[in-house]
């Protein structure tokens, strides 16, 4: 048993902060055995898992707490620190970026307690990547164009000298290394230089744009002027002979700048366009082992002969306020040589900005109020308490006189089994009253039963609501009176530490497992205990349980056994 318990809690139940902000809370100790502390450590700090090797960063540290402690004891020690800037929360294919909150309590000889929380950091009013990323594709690029031929050359030489068995492998090799080396020299022997200009950063929702100029030294045909955009996530793992990078593009795109044209020699060809970046929270990150990568591959095709390409890669930041923010061109482009007017243009009028997408999305409407209940049609008159018989207008109405009660005469020779009869009918009919009442009011409960959602269909409400919002909290508050039959796959069992509502539940366990897609976690009394540590990980186990909440955090519904 640990000496003490830790529990990390934000004040607010989304913990959803944006950078700039003050992020508060306060960590609450429960002592289990006299105990002295050296340390009572709390850092935040971001790290990334996924497919690749872990990454982290920005972290701070700071002691809350230097003492001892008594058996019995409760403690609590707010925090508060200020949101950074970046890198946002990201959740994609391959790549993870979390943030978390991590307490540690330092206990000379003995194993030290630690807990870790995750909040959601969303983009502030500071733009996050100062730092410029644009230009790597293009030194990339501009190191085969300088070493390729030399290598293609040597692959080709050993390969001829080595003709079996590494020939077969090394002059195709070289062959298609010469070719990179020497394709954009080839290309502009026909297109003269080709500069290319364009933004270095932009934000989502903004435009990109894009320049191309050049000066064709022969007359030739063009079959178009395309850019493309990419955005990928690349992820390393592994050391050595042993590493492995893994890509997965979650974008492409791509924008016709000029179509099918003639150019002519001398004479100056300037295209004008842009880019659209999408509407995605994937800024651009870069790591040791993890990266989010934006690319533009601008290429100028020719007919029968090869293409002119280059790649650069570009910087997707936060915009800095809620207004899209259109990237500007680096640097001033040549104009045509001559003052001649261009043959190839593309169209300069803009459509109007898209709307940004918030970093926050809006908190729903509040729930409509119920419609007052419809007032219920009056009852026969065959069923009032009390019947009021119809009198004539010219009626004369007479006061009722209280005369003393007089005992009701018994008939000379009337058995008393018939009165005893007469009270078992009257009991028999209120007994079958009761029994249509109860009839009744089982009907309306089916009924009830039958308008109410099923726990399956409470999940897919909530997975359609906004994360950020309060609508998932309202759903599962509406339906926590109510008891549910729970069947999930278990993935995982764990001893429940935190969120503990009821001392049968304490060093009980929390089962973890999946339901229509959905993660769902179900905490189980402690009397349990020698039942659930026998289930086999991929069974599926029963339960009936009620709903505590909607973690936002880690995107899952947790229960607990009724």
């Amino acid at each position: 048993m640990s000496k003490c318990d830790l529990q990390i809690v934000f004040d607010r139940s989304d913990r959803t902060y944006r950078g700039g902000e003050q992020v508060t809370g306060e960590i609450r100790v429960r002592v289990n055995s006299d105990v002295a502390c050296d340390g009572l450590t709390m850092e935040h700090l971001w790290e990334t898992h996924g497919r690749g090797n872990r990454d982290s960063g920005g972290c701070q540290k700071s002691v809350l707490f230097r003492g001892q402690w008594r058996a019995g004891e409760s403690f609590s020690y707010p925090f508060r620190f200020t949101a950074p800037d970046g890198p946002p929360t990201y959740h994609g294919t391959y790549l993870n970026i979390d943030h978390y909150v991590s307490v540690r309590v330092d206990l000379p000889w003995a194993w030290d307690p630690k807990l870790k929380e995750e909040y959601i950091l969303v983009p502030g009013p500071k733009p996050y990547g100062q730092r410029s990323l644009a230009g790597q594709g293009q030194q990339l690029q501009s190191v085969m164009e300088k070493f390729g031929p030399l290598v293609g050359v040597v692959m080709i030489i050993f390969g001829i000298i080595f003709i079996c068995p590494f020939g077969i492998i090394l002059i195709p090799g070289g062959l298609f290394a010469l070719f990179l080396g020497l394709r954009r020299t080839l290309a502009e022997k026909k297109l003269g230089k080709v500069r290319l200009k364009l933004g270095a950063h932009a934000a989502p929702g903004a435009r990109l744009p894009i320049r191309v100029t050049f000066t064709p030294r022969g007359s030739t045909s063009l079959n178009g002027i395309t850019a493309r955009l990419v955005g990928q996530e690349r992820c390393t793992s592994g050391s050595g002979t042993k590493k492995t990078t893994r890509t997965h593009k979650f974008h492409t795109s791509s924008v016709t700048l000029a179509g099918h044209g003639e150019v002519t020699i001398g004479r100056a060809v300037c295209v004008d366009g842009y880019v659209t970046i999408p509407q995605i929270n994937a800024y651009s990150f870069s790591a040791s082992n993890n990266k989010i990568v934006w690319e533009v591959e601008l290429r100028v095709d020719v007919p029968m002969w090869p293409d002119w390409l280059e790649k650069r890669t570009i910087a997707v930041r936060p915009p800095k306020s809620v207004e899209v923010i259109k990237a500007e061109v680096v640097e001033e482009a040549v104009s045509p040589a001559g003052g001649a007017p261009p043959i190839i243009t593309a169209p300069t009028a803009e459509a109007p900005p898209l709307p940004p997408k918030p970093d926050i999305l809006p908190q729903p409407p509040a729930a409509v109020p119920p419609l007052p209940p419809v007032p219920e049609s009056p009852a026969p008159i065959d069923e009032l308490d009390v019947f009021v018989p119809l009198l004539p207008p010219d009626a004369e109405v007479l006061e009722p006189i209280d005369e003393p009660e007089v005992p009701e005469p018994q008939l000379e020779g009337e058995p008393e089994g018939e009165v005893e009869d007469e009270v078992e009918d009257e009991a028999e009919d209120e007994a079958e009253d009761e029994a249509e009442d109860e009839a009744e009011d089982e009907a309306e409960d089916e009924a009830e039963d039958v308008d109410s959602p099923t726990l399956t269909e409470i999940v897919g409400r909530i997975a359609a609501a906004s994360r950020y919002g309060r609508e998932r909290e309202e759903i599962v508050a509406e339906q926590s009176g109510r008891t549910f039959d729970l069947r999930i796959e278990v993935t995982q069992i764990e001893r429940t530490y935190t969120g503990v509502t009821e001392d049968r539940f304490r060093n009980g366990r929390t089962l973890t497992g999946h339901l229509s897609d959905c993660k769902v976690t179900v905490q189980l009394s402690a009397a349990r205990n020698e039942e659930v540590d026998a289930v086999q990980g991929g069974s599926t186990f029963h339960v009936t349980c009620k709903l505590l909440k909607w973690n936002s955090v880690y995107d899952r519904l947790d229960t607990q056994e009724a």
